[in-house]
């Protein structure tokens, strides 16, 4: 057989190996199984984070435990050959060791009982997620939650204002406090269908808006400490939302 027929023979071989259709599962296949590995980890992330925070820096070091076994899994499986939608990362490799290396950074501090150092250790990793997936054009419902995140902690330098509120201090509040309420909207219309209809997740939403009309309410009367402790109240309910649903 001459080289061209050669050639023509394996690519009718190649051709009746792999079906129509057959290539493009196998990616969908490859691609499930990571958005699998990586739920988990970034399941086992926001748990951290979450028990960081509220001082529990043994649960907090037990999650960063599971997320570096899980971690290691996906790096292992995945850091020569991301799937599709990571494939033209150019920091995908340095990106997974970054995020082994803050989790490893964390659980140190987590271990020594130091929860207030581990929280501010592993909340770095928030963003390195974000940006992942934001150089890859992947937009997900996490970055739904974030976008609460970002606009909820522009009110955080207000919780324990030692200083009588000024002016503007109240306008810029209540701006904030409106584009919140957008947020919310967009997160509610933006829940996954695997959510949507849960009660806990209702309740997590509702639980959200509560806190912010105890917020405007509090701008609208320019009570200062209820406006305090409505922040308070405002983060917290994000952030335990941001543990069960980010």
């Amino acid at each position: 057989m001459r080289p061209r027929s050669l050639l023509a023979g394996l690519l009718l071989v190649l051709i009746v190996a792999v079906p129509p259709g057959a290539a493009g599962a196998q990616t969908d296949d490859v691609q499930a199984a990571f958005d699998e590995i990586m739920g988990e980890a970034y399941a086992a992330f926001r748990s951290a984070h979450w028990n960081a925070r509220t001082g529990d820096a043994g649960s907090a070091a037990a999650d960063m435990a599971t997320f570096a076994d899980l971690w290691q899994t996906l790096r292992a499986t995945y850091g020569d050959a991301p799937p599709p939608v990571y494939a033209g990362d150019q920091a995908w490799q340095e990106t997974l060791r970054r995020i082994a290396d803050i989790n490893a950074e964390s659980r140190t501090l987590a271990e020594a009982g130091n929860a207030t150092d581990a929280f501010q250790s592993i909340a770095r990793l928030r963003a390195v997620f974000s940006r992942l997936r934001a150089r890859n054009g992947v937009f997900g419902y996490s970055d739904h939650v974030n976008a609460c995140i970002d606009a909820i902690d522009l009110l955080s330098p207000y919780r324990n204002w030692d200083q009588p509120l000024s002016e503007t201090d109240w306008r810029v509040m209540s701006e904030h406090a409106a584009r919140i309420r957008e947020r919310f909207r967009v997160l509610a219309d933006a829940a996954p269908q695997s959510l949507a209809p849960r009660i806990d997740f209702r309740r997590a939403l509702d639980d959200n808006h509560g806190a912010l009309d105890q917020l405007q309410a509090a701008l609208s009367d320019r009570h200062e400490r209820a406006a305090k402790q409505a922040i308070r109240d405002l983060r917290s309910a994000i952030g335990l939302f941001f543990l069960r649903f980010g």
